[in-house]
């Protein structure tokens, strides 16, 4: 029983790694460029350059991108079981199953929270405190949180309280069914991404192939374009898209409600597929 606390303590201390590899694969990186091979100060603003570093940097992003996306997905899960369990517990109270025995039969009706609350059931056998064993979960939220709550008193009231499980499950469905609404509501947000994201890159990518670039050629033979450096520009875009990609994902994380960064995910479907088009207009 011990492995499950330990089980949200892993997922958070890998969160957290996860979270700083880019940092670390991009000091890394730089360091190696700057220490070993001897490149100058503004090798960053080569857009060749540029193009390694975003793809380490999305490449490093993909599995935090993908983690968050799960953790968000098993949670929303969990969440939508509530109702779920809560309407089969009443049942199986009111056929007459002790409350042990309905919290286990219950379970079976369910997937996620079944196996949840099965654990929380057989440490309070073996033993183990409620309080204790009510942390036998994988996931913490404030709806799972009420929900450990209400099991805490129907196990401990030692009274015939099932009326209440259906007035609870009523309110659960309610808050269930608002969270869902919220998700559905707030897909915009996603599709902000998407085109925001895409207008950036169509018209940085025309603008280099269009205008920098050829500037770049007419400064050669003209002295009063010499200032034009095109690949600094040129990197300063490939940077934009990797940047408003990434702020792009944390901030639609945050304003859909999500309890991860599971934004990320869809950050990184249009982030590589704009390297690429950056990388063939560097290379045509």
């Amino acid at each position: 029983m011990k492995f499950l606390p330990l089980y949200g303590s892993i997922v958070k201390y890998l969160r957290a790694t996860l979270f700083l590899l880019p940092i670390l694969i991009l000091i890394v990186y730089l360091g190696i460029l700057y220490l070993v091979l001897g490149y100058a100060d503004n090798v960053l603003f080569d857009p060749h350059q540029a193009l390694v570093v975003s793809f380490f940097v999305a490449l490093s992003l993909s599995p935090i991108a993908a983690l968050e996306y799960k953790l968000e997905y098993d949670v929303i899960e969990l969440e939508s079981e509530i109702p779920i369990y809560l309407a089969a517990l009443e049942n199986a109270v009111r056929s007459g199953l002790s409350l042990p025995q309905a919290l286990i039969e219950s379970s079976k009706f369910t997937k996620r929270l079944g196996r949840d609350v099965g654990r929380i059931v057989s440490a309070m056998w073996a033993g183990v405190p409620i309080s204790k064993a009510l942390k036998a979960s994988s996931y913490e939220t404030p709806l799972l949180t009420v929900f450990k709550d209400f099991l805490k008193v129907l196990i401990t009231s030692g009274e015939e309280i099932y009326k209440s499980i259906g007035d609870f499950r009523e309110s659960t469905e309610t808050i269930v069914g608002y969270m869902r609404k919220l998700r559905q509501g707030t897909k915009s947000y996603i599709v902000s991404i998407y085109m925001v994201l895409i207008v950036y890159v169509v018209t940085t990518a025309i603008f280099i192939h269009f205008f920098v670039q050829p500037l770049a050629e007419e400064a050669v033979e003209t002295p009063i374009l010499s200032f034009v450096d095109a690949n600094a520009i040129t990197a300063l875009c490939i940077y934009g898209a990797l940047m408003e990609a990434v702020i792009n994902g944390v901030a639609v994380s945050y304003f859909t409600g999500s309890r991860y960064m599971s934004a990320l995910i869809h950050t990184l479907f249009l982030l590589y597929p704009s390297l690429i088009i950056y990388t063939i207009i560097l290379y045509m």
